[in-house]
């Protein structure tokens, strides 16, 4: 496995693994490169999630989930595309042109390595919502990028900074449907979360991003979306080995909900089977 890959799974790994599993995230080896990724991700003025994540997801390391330390600030200009409309083009829709697997990548700053994710803006204004959706959920830094914010909102609307494909998608008044589309078909390997603690080769990272999405617009999505997300929701929930339930990302879904809605009662959202489920009028 790549060093870079390795180091963008650990830094996923820390925000959504639990202690018992990942100890090794409070340790020395990665913090060099989590104030990179901070760097990378965080705009000016913003402090890093890590001082505020253990009270909004339950069990993560220590409290201290994605990054410390300071980074060189990149502001919130969306960085300029590296790659031409061509060269995106050669590849299958939802995939990069340069990604971790590139041999390429290894060279690359975080900055670069940004701007190489970020297709040019003509190319995401003529895609279909469904064919930026695949792009969506196949961003690199997808599991890193929502833990090294003051909130789950701010992580999610960070994406918009970085990347032309979230600026289009989100602005578009389908968004809802094609991100739950994508929801629907995904299918994690858990075998291979549990055995390599590999966040992005499993899918888990994309299960994460997607479960904060629809937590955090929950409000916004339409009776029947809310029906569809949340039996895909619980199914999803009880597929998991019940050492995957103890991740913090297994509740990310509620924490983003409890975020965008204050008003919803202390505790609920513990799990799928709290009396609150399916119950509150506010839902």
């Amino acid at each position: 496995m790549k060093s870079r890959k390795r180091i963008v799974t650990l830094l996923t790994a820390g925000v959504l693994g639990a202690a018992a599993i990942f100890p090794y995230m409070a340790g020395t080896v990665c913090q060099r490169e989590e104030n990179k990724a901070q760097a990378a991700f965080l705009p000016e003025g913003k402090r890093p999630f890590a001082q505020t994540v253990s009270g909004v997801i339950p069990n993560t390391v220590g409290g201290e989930a994605a990054v410390s330390g300071q980074g060189e600030d990149y502001g919130q200009n969306v960085p300029e595309p590296l790659l031409s409309v061509e060269e995106w083009e050669k590849m299958p829709i939802g995939e990069y042109p340069i990604n971790i697997d590139s041999p390429e990548w290894e060279e690359m700053s975080y900055t670069q390595a940004c701007a190489a994710c970020n297709m040019p803006k003509e190319m995401a204004e003529s895609l279909t919502t469904e064919e930026l959706a695949k792009y969506a959920i196949n961003y690199p830094y997808l599991g890193t990028v929502l833990f090294v914010f003051n909130s789950l909102k701010d992580g999610l609307d960070s994406l918009k900074n970085k990347s032309y494909v979230f600026s289009e998608l989100y602005a578009r008044s389908d968004c809802n449907q094609g991100l739950l589309k994508e929801y629907l078909n995904l299918s994690c390997d858990y075998q291979l979360l549990e055995e390599e603690n590999d966040m992005i080769g499993s899918n888990y990272d994309k299960k994460t991003y997607l479960e904060a999405y629809f937590g955090m617009n929950y409000k916004g999505l339409t009776e029947e979306e809310k029906g569809i997300f949340m039996e895909e929701f619980e199914k999803k929930y009880q597929e998991q080995p019940e050492s995957i339930q103890d991740y913090s990302g297994a509740r990310i879904f509620y924490a983003a909900k409890r975020e965008s809605m204050p008003s919803i009662p202390e505790g609920w959202g513990a799990d799928p089977s709290h009396p609150f489920v399916g119950s509150w009028s506010g839902f």
